[in-house]
């Protein structure tokens, strides 16, 4: 199918970001129902869609840092290009460990440089560390005693008084050892995302996944026994031969976990995926399955307790939908709003690392990339740190 011929709920907005528009608005004193005909008028989007941006516009505001404080305060996104193997879907740095488990001892080295490096340049800025989010790849496939090492480096240069949140991603369930979960206690993570995508094996097994649905159950219960009291779970709607059973089994099984944070997304054709080059062998939803699908997670969301907190969109997503960010109130993922939003530096650390260097005057960026190949990240280790020292001389 070609997602591109059509408008869709979203009218004509295309990009990543609609709750930047939104925040703009807000900023300028206009009210909700301004907004939301603004948007349906305008944009031409459905009311739904409008009233879902606003809603979750709102919820963000008194997240969003103002001049001042986004002079002074960063987050922090490091990437683990490594994984148990390759999804489907994934256009992410993710290297399976099998065939470049040689690679990571090096790669731990150069992350733990450019996490030094970045701190001190912090410090010498009178720079904060707001939030911290380790991603990847899979986080929590390194061992465990080079998980402790980089965990370590974040706590000694980058954690300070003012970080209050700090999340890892453990998206494999497999990975997620009782020796694993204690070195991420030990660092004081306060937030896990444990990531099942679907709870339905044959499901898991065609993507890719080498880890069952009772290895996603057993994995967030002994995050529970370890003291885990925030988790996120990712699924995805749209998935390849999924059925409406299938979704309903997949968010029984949420139901049954009752994590504080759901994320739903809706499957997109990424361009460095398999499935985008595979595509014409996979049996997708057409749009409205799809989007009777995403009803479907959102009305289970809402009925469960959970409130939408952040939202975006991406090309070739099925049906012209969106993914959305699920919480509990009080529970909100920050460094989620922060880099979705756009008002706030975020420094990415590690292979395939985005930055996003902040001017607040105008809520203007330019972004920065690290290289996605951790040979190229690991030989490149010393010019990627001086670029590092020369953008954060340019802030504060």
């Amino acid at each position: 199918m070609d997602m591109a011929d059509s408008t869709g709920p979203w009218g004509s907005l295309k990009g990543v970001r609609p709750g930047k528009i939104v925040q703009r608005w807000m900023d300028q004193g206009k009210g909700p129902a301004q907004i939301e005909d603004e948007l349906t008028q305008v944009y031409g989007m459905s009311r739904d869609k409008a009233r879902l941006l606003l809603e979750v516009a709102r919820r963000q505001r008194p997240w969003l840092l103002n001049r001042e404080q986004a002079d002074r305060l960063v987050s922090i996104y490091i990437g683990i290009p490594f994984c148990p193997s390759r999804c489907l879907y994934c256009s992410f740095p993710g290297y399976p460990l099998p065939a470049r488990g040689s690679l990571v001892e090096d790669f731990v080295s150069a992350l733990q440089r450019e996490i030094e490096t970045v701190g001190e340049g912090l410090g010498r800025r009178g720079m904060t560390v707001q939030t911290i989010y380790m991603g990847g790849g899979t986080p929590t496939s390194l061992n465990p005693e080079q998980l402790d090492r980089v965990l370590g480096g974040i706590v000694r240069h980058l954690r300070g008084p003012r970080t209050f949140e700090f999340t890892v991603e453990a998206g494999r369930p497999e990975t997620l050892t009782g020796e694993c979960l204690a070195v991420l206690r030990r660092a004081g993570v306060g937030r896990l995302t444990i990531n099942p995508q679907t709870l339905n094996d044959h499901t898991l097994e065609l993507i890719g996944r080498r880890h069952t649905a009772a290895d996603t159950f057993a994995a967030f219960r002994r995050a529970r026994e370890a003291g885990f009291t925030c988790i996120n779970m990712d699924i995805i709607i749209g998935l390849p031969g999924e059925t409406r059973a299938d979704l309903d089994r997949t968010l029984a099984g949420v139901a049954e976990l009752n994590p504080e944070n759901l994320t739903v997304h809706t499957l997109a054709l990424k361009r460095a995926s398999r499935l985008k080059a595979e595509q014409q062998l996979w049996k997708l939803p057409d749009d409205g399955a799809a989007a009777e699908s995403l009803a479907a997670a959102s009305g289970f969301a809402r009925g469960a307790g959970y409130l939408p907190y952040y939202l975006y969109r991406q090309r070739d997503i099925l049906g012209g939908l969106e993914n959305v960010g699920y919480t509990r109130p009080g529970f909100e993922g920050v460094y989620n709003i922060q880099m979705i939003e756009e008002r706030q530096t975020v420094i990415g650390l590690g292979a395939g690392a985005g930055s996003k260097w902040l001017r607040p005057g105008g809520w203007w960026l330019v972004n920065s990339y690290n290289p996605k190949d951790p040979i190229n990240y690991v030989s490149r280790i010393d010019e990627l740190t001086r670029r590092q020292v020369d953008k954060l001389s340019g802030l504060g």
